[in-house]
């Protein structure tokens, strides 16, 4: 018999627990959904563990999907009951327990940011404080305001290790190729250490110390098993539109599609801002995790092992690209799961999408 499940609190599934009136199950069929009305569905890796009347699917990973499909076979009923085992709700303080056993390691990069850089390092250090062993590392290059000289003081007093390439930009004359270059350099660090359980990023030029709430952060740890990375929703419109990728919604590169895809007739205003402005949501009202093959969002937490084989390229073809997606790709192609979580906000510069 067929039946469909709903998940409609996106409660994140650790197995399947399936009942008939009499007899054995012989066979259980699982696919699973993330859409309304599902023309394509996923078939999720499982176990199956059959009992008398009885059986249990043991999924390979965690996940929230909204539709579940079951066919069962057992030939002497016709009719079956089901239940959904979720991941257990755990309170902030056993998350932070659970952390004060783990390692971190922090990374930022800071050009021309004298006037939030030094607030950035706080966040960082206050998200380091929920861990057993934290270090910092940030790279500085080619700033042309107090940067460096702001930085300094807490690299002498070892609160932070700073990297500095002094005329870079010369060398790698193109912004992405940069990124690129500089992250590389950080989790070739960070991922040398080995006794590493996750990796931190955070652009140095944004935020304030009030804008990452801790809470949320933690609501990262709810379901560790089902994620490689995290990255934040905004309180707001998602902005990162360059980053984002998903593998039906948001395939493509958007800045190759305002460049290369939209016609110019609809008008340089139109085809300049609409290409990533139809990829906006609003963040703030996800109704659950969402997955995806990309993001960023000035923020991201990765597990350590997931990055230890990544590359970030900030150039093909010649042509600058968003360095990390290569990155984000090369750990989902490796059967990582990336995801957006709602409870994880960092600000908008959005409010309100511009009009076309």
């Amino acid at each position: 018999m067929r039946y469909l499940i709903n998940n409609p609190n996106f409660a994140f599934i650790t197995a399947i627990q399936v009942q008939v009136p009499e007899g054995e199950i012989l066979e259980v069929r699982l696919r699973v959904a993330r859409t309304n009305i599902p023309r394509r569905w996923d078939y999720p890796s499982f176990k199956l563990r059959r009992f008398q009347r009885a059986a249990v699917l043991i999924l390979e990973r965690p996940s929230n999907w909204p539709r579940i499909e079951l066919d069962v076979i057992a030939p002497k009923s016709s009719t079956f009951s089901f239940g959904l085992v979720t991941v257990p709700t755990k309170t902030d303080e056993e998350i932070r327990m659970e952390l004060s056993q783990k390692s971190i390691a922090l990374l930022g990069l800071a050009r021309d940011c004298q006037d939030a850089v030094l607030a950035s390092i706080e966040i960082l250090r206050s998200v380091g404080s929920l861990f057993g062993k934290h270090v910092i590392h940030i790279c500085e290059n080619d700033s042309i305001d107090q940067t460096d000289a702001q930085l300094q003081p807490l690299a002498d007093t070892g609160r932070i290790t700073l990297h500095s390439f002094p005329g870079l930009s010369s060398t790698l004359t193109r912004r992405t190729e940069r990124l690129a270059f500089l992250r590389n350099y950080l989790n070739e660090i960070a991922t040398s250490m080995t006794d590493l359980d996750y990796v931190f990023w955070m652009d140095m030029d944004s935020y304030s110390k009030s804008e990452l709430s801790l809470k949320g952060l933690l609501s990262c740890f709810q379901c560790n098993d089902a994620w490689d990375a995290v990255f934040p929703a905004m309180n707001g419109f998602y902005y990162d539109i360059w980053a984002l990728r998903h593998k039906r919604m948001w395939p493509s590169d958007c800045m190759i599609d305002i460049n290369s895809e939209w016609d110019l007739a609809l008008g340089s205003a139109v085809v300049s801002q609409a290409p990533v402005h139809v990829r906006q949501f609003a963040a703030h009202h996800l109704c659950g995790w969402l997955p995806v093959d990309s993001a960023f969002g000035g923020m991201a937490i990765y597990k350590a092992d997931a990055c230890r084989n990544g590359r970030y390229v900030g150039l093909i073809d010649e042509q600058e690209v968003c360095e990390h997606v290569s990155f984000n790709q090369s750990i989902v192609e490796n059967g990582g799961k990336l995801w957006i979580n709602p409870e994880f906000r960092v600000d908008s510069p959005l409010p309100q999408p511009s009009p076309f």
